[in-house]
């Protein structure tokens, strides 16, 4: 396997946690693995948005993961929605997003990614209408991955797509799980079962923290 390394920069991020009719919306949960505080960038959002930097199809296979380091500064957002059709605006929502953000995003090479270039910028993210998710990315190298150790998974990835990340689920010593989306169409997606961050698990190095 061949990932792309990239440095990951943004001023401001929103990776949030989903609630349904809730009015408090919180970004995804720092955690704390080694010596450094972590904060997860899920295998749906990351490869998500490079799916669509490319350009290319909801159906087409990417695989993308990563975390950022340090976790950024968390800070608060007022939004009202408004309705579409009656253009009325909805109950406020206060939301967290990121600020000063920093970070690793990994990239699995295959014909659907060789078109990613070294350096270029992306949206990631929610609340892309209120200027948050721009993202610049430096590529600073190429892992070309044999090895795998044992310790703490620093992102959340699906179970179905484990191992191109070196992981074999069914042999975690202590799984997290979670759920992320999974797109079935454009604008809709089904959940699936999926290790998130602090499960202890055999993967590439890039993605796992020693014990």
């Amino acid at each position: 396997m061949t990932f792309l390394e990239y440095d990951l920069a943004a001023e401001t991020l929103l990776i949030g946690e989903r609630t349904k009719k809730g009015t408090y919306r919180p970004v995804i949960p720092d955690f704390t693995a080694g010596a450094q505080t972590y904060r997860a960038i899920p295998y749906s959002v990351a490869a998500g948005a490079v799916r669509e930097h490319l350009g290319l199809h909801w159906d087409v296979p990417v695989h993308a993961a990563g975390y950022l380091c340090p976790a950024g500064i968390v800070e608060t957002l007022v939004v009202a929605p408004r309705d579409c059709v009656t253009g009325v605006s909805k109950l406020p929502i206060t939301i967290e997003f990121l600020s000063g953000v920093r970070g690793k995003l990994f990239v699995l090479v295959d014909d659907n990614t060789r078109g990613l270039h070294p350096s270029f910028e992306m949206f990631m993210g929610g609340m892309r209408y209120k200027g948050l998710g721009l993202c610049k990315l430096e590529q600073v190298g190429v892992c070309e991955e044999r090895e795998v150790r044992q310790g703490e998974l620093l992102t959340r990835i699906p179970e179905e797509a484990c191992t191109h990340f070196g992981i074999e689920p069914g042999q975690a010593e202590a799984p997290v799980y979670g759920y992320l989306l999974k797109p079935t169409s454009e604008t809709g997606g089904v959940y699936v079962r999926s290790l998130f961050e602090g499960s202890q698990v055999r993967g590439y190095t890039f993605l796992v923290e020693r014990k």
